[in-house]
């Protein structure tokens, strides 16, 4: 059972990319809010970082790594990674709704989420069928 299927080799190597990015980035806006702040309600307007905290950006760093686990821990065969990504992408579709309000809610990422939860699924389900074939057969 060493062959990953092309989809879930493809959507683990996506996933790794965009969820190490954003655990830099957020981590880092947690770590210099303040300058971060300033830009950006410089650029867009003075309430574009309201209920926003140095806490909101470090929970979202958190998550975005506990995804990035739950991946590293799918592409090593292991099952309870995909629990562990869909407790953090969860986490990430619903942290912002509740720092920043109804408005925060991002259509676009849940489409995506349930897109990468989908075919995390669909590869859970082939995990588990053939890790039982493998106890079958021994």
């Amino acid at each position: 059972m060493n062959k990953r299927p092309v989809l879930f080799s493809s959507a683990c190597i996506l996933s790794f990319l965009g969820g190490g990015l954003a655990a830099l980035i957020f981590l880092t806006v947690s770590l210099f809010y303040n300058f971060f702040a300033g830009k950006i309600t410089g650029i867009t307007n003075e309430l574009s970082m309201e209920g926003t905290s140095p806490l909101y950006f470090f929970l979202m760093s958190a998550f975005h790594t506990l995804s990035l686990y739950g991946i590293i821990t799918m592409w090593k065969f292991r099952k309870n990674g995909f629990f562990l990504y869909l407790i953090a992408q969860a986490a990430i579709v619903v942290l912002p709704v509740v720092f920043i309000g109804g408005n925060a809610f991002s259509v676009t990422n849940a489409i995506f989420t349930l897109i990468f939860v989908s075919i995390y699924f669909f590869y859970y389900l082939w995990i588990t069928l053939n890790s039982s074939e493998e106890t079958i057969q021994q």
